[in-house]
């Protein structure tokens, strides 16, 4: 077994293992999620201009969460576009 696992992530595999999971693989849902990931990996480039400092602090946000800066800016703007329909 893999020493770098958590608790929770040593937890889920002794449950898959011992056959606790149930696949939901029907045809009808993989078309489902299928349809889903179709839409969610639609992308589209956008190109603003920021404020030196604002650029520096939302990179040194991401670095401290591991992120890179262009994932960050694009997980705030999918918040605020969907808390605001």
């Amino acid at each position: 077994m893999n020493t770098n696992l958590d608790n929770e992530e040593i937890e889920l595999l002794n449950s898959y293992n011992e056959g606790e999971w149930v696949s939901i693989a029907t045809p009808q849902n993989m078309n489902k999620y299928e349809q889903i990931a179709k839409n969610t990996l639609k992308k589209k480039q956008m190109n603003i201009e920021i404020s030196s400092e604002d650029f520096d602090a939302i990179r040194k946000i991401a670095q401290k969460k591991g992120f890179s800066y262009q994932s960050l800016v694009t997980n705030i703007l999918h918040n605020y576009a969907v808390q605001n329909p």
